[in-house]
């Protein structure tokens, strides 16, 4: 006679709770949020108590360790956005920052998209006719300062933020408009028509950003593609002294809107033909429970909860 593994009544079974993920999840958007304030704010003291000069060359030397504490401390150790990681490479990985076999090929892709969004801004600079080639227009300040919103907004906008949003608004799609479009909101600077146009023309970059981390299942070609395009952005452009008419600005931004229009196109491409990988976000995120351990060992059975999920 077969006597069965772990006898356990019907009164035994333990009823898994019904976990509310809303509440939880405000929580993460507002830590998101607010990490990129409280460095803007950090900065600011500095500038304003010990009155330094933070430079733009120096800066990423205060902006990579404040970042990289938020990263690691809040958002993986504390509250763990986006999700329940049991060790801080799965946590980098999740996010999209994952080293693989096709990492080359990643980085081709990310230096062949900056490249193309430059070259839309030069052939919009070209078609105004005030346009002059100038090596002085390549400050080094630049070059370095562009590492940290290419590495940085990569990872809270595209990594963390993208799959935060996924969990509240279900579908892939509608969660890459919304969150490029927060992405340009706080790239605001003014009301002015072209100020206006100029945050039109971030949230259409940032859904280019976002649609090549969703075709590749990385963020790594984006943050290359962002650090090549900020960094060489004013190599392409008409100098800021020079006047330029609403003709001239049509011709810039139409370039620069038809650029990223290719570089989505070149992604589907590179994804279907090159890297024939799952894409990112495509599948459902919401068993990632985003809740703190301690709560997790207090839930009885929870390990193999989490399995059947």
């Amino acid at each position: 006679m077969d006597i069965p593994k772990n006898p356990r009544s019907e009164s035994d079974q333990i009823t898994q709770p019904t976990i509310k993920h809303k509440p939880i999840l405000r929580i993460q958007f507002a830590l998101i949020i607010l990490s990129s304030i409280i460095v803007t704010v950090i900065f600011l003291l500095l500038r304003m108590i010990l009155d330094l000069d933070i430079s733009k060359s120096y800066l990423p030397l205060l902006a990579y360790p404040l970042n990289f504490l938020l990263l690691y401390i809040v958002f993986y150790q504390k509250a763990h956005v986006p999700i329940h990681a049991d060790s801080f490479r799965t946590f980098t990985q999740e996010i999209g920052l994952k080293i693989d076999k096709n990492t080359w090929k990643l980085v081709f892709l990310g230096v062949l998209l900056g490249i193309l969004s430059l070259s839309g801004m030069l052939l919009g600079s070209i078609l105004s006719n005030n346009y002059t080639f100038d090596w002085a227009q390549l400050e080094l300040e630049q070059v370095l300062f562009a590492t940290v919103p290419g590495i940085w907004e990569e990872i809270f906008f595209r990594g963390l933020l993208m799959l935060v949003f996924l969990k509240i608004f279900k579908k892939t799609k509608k969660t890459m408009i919304i969150q490029s479009i927060v992405f340009g909101l706080l790239h605001f600077q003014g009301f002015h028509l072209w100020e206006i146009v100029d945050v039109i023309s971030v949230m259409i970059i940032g859904f280019a950003f976002t649609y090549v981390a969703y075709q590749t299942n990385s963020i790594i070609p984006g943050m290359i593609f962002h650090y090549i395009h900020d960094a060489f952005i004013f190599l392409v452009q008409v100098p800021e002294t020079t006047i330029s008419t609403n003709l001239d600005n049509v011709y810039f931004y139409l370039s620069l809107w038809i650029a990223q229009a290719i570089i989505c196109g070149i992604s589907y491409l590179f994804q279907k033909l090159i890297l024939n990988s799952p894409k990112k976000w495509k599948y459902d995120y919401i068993h990632l429970l985003p809740l703190i351990p301690q709560k997790l060992n207090k839930i009885t059975h929870m390990n193999s909860y989490i399995k059947q999920e």
